[in-house]
């Protein structure tokens, strides 16, 4: 045992706690899973509560400043790096597009990545989607959450077939998302849209782009798809009529919200949808 835990042992009442079953000490580390600084602590207790301590240390990793990305690029490089089995989750500052496409290919390549955030506080202009980053994505076949902050497709088609591809992917968010060229034919649009389907267990959508309705146009195309909660922002008059010819198409949605109303404009779409009672509308 460690220095740490020798000298603890000579007090009965560590002696007890240290002499509880496994399965008890890592419920009580979870209920810590919110405090940094006292897991630190719990990881230098003994080699015992390491692991768990750890899972919630290392689960989730936010490197949105540059000092974090390279500090974590520096450990995770490193041979003698232990982490990888912990680390579930990655939260990047799209600025940093190259190092952050090399940190996701090596997390990915060694663990399994479940949640991707590429996300900016400050919104200094939008980060391409090119070819690296597009195949990136593509590889993360085991994600579940996605969330995109101020970036740029190629086109609307490219947006849609990246989603379509991710077939673990649960919860959707996008925000601040445009595309350089929206000016495909109608019948190309049409073909895509029926042509690849939403993921299997996508549930959970979030948007706002300025090209929103190709992405609404494509849940209406499958509609029987099992999407529960649906939030749009920035929403426009425009839109309205294809919000409304989703909401009378879908079978599944429980929840719609969107934002950026007048008040009588939701209080207009709310009574088109006398005919989705299973609906609840958010303002």
């Amino acid at each position: 045992m460690c220095g740490i835990l020798e000298l603890a042992s000579s007090t009965p009442e560590t002696s007890a706690i240290l002499l509880l079953p496994s399965e008890v000490m890592d419920l009580v580390i979870d209920q810590l899973r919110e405090d940094e600084a006292t897991l630190r602590v719990c990881s230098l207790v003994c080699q015992g509560w390491l692991p768990r301590a750890r899972h919630h240390l290392f689960s989730i990793l936010d490197l949105g400043n540059p000092a974090r990305l390279a500090s974590a690029q520096h450990l995770l490089q490193s041979p003698l790096c232990t982490i990888y089995p912990h680390v579930r989750g990655l939260c990047t500052d799209p600025s940093n597009i190259a190092p952050m496409i090399t940190l996701i290919q090596e997390v990915n390549a060694r663990s399994t990545l479940l949640l991707l955030k590429m996300e900016t506080v400050i919104a200094a202009g939008l980060t391409s989607v090119d070819n690296d980053l597009q195949g990136t994505l593509l590889t993360l076949k085991n994600l579940r959450y996605l969330k995109l902050q101020f970036f740029r497709f190629g086109s609307p088609e490219d947006r849609i077939r990246l989603f379509a591809s991710l077939p673990a992917l649960e919860t959707l968010v996008i925000y601040g998302v445009e595309s350089y060229n929206d000016s495909y034919s109608e019948d190309s649009q049409n073909s895509l849209m029926y042509a690849v389907s939403p993921p299997e267990n996508l549930h959970h959508i979030s948007i706002s782009a300025v090209d929103m309705p190709y992405e609404l146009r494509w849940l209406a195309a499958h509609c029987r798809h099992s999407l529960t909660t649906l939030h749009l922002h920035d929403i426009t008059l425009e839109w309205f009529p294809i919000v409304l010819n989703y909401l009378r198409q879908s079978s599944q949605l429980q929840c719609l919200s969107f934002d950026f109303l007048r008040w009588n404009i939701h209080e207009r779409i709310q009574c088109q949808c006398l005919d989705a009672p299973s609906v609840s509308l958010g303002r």
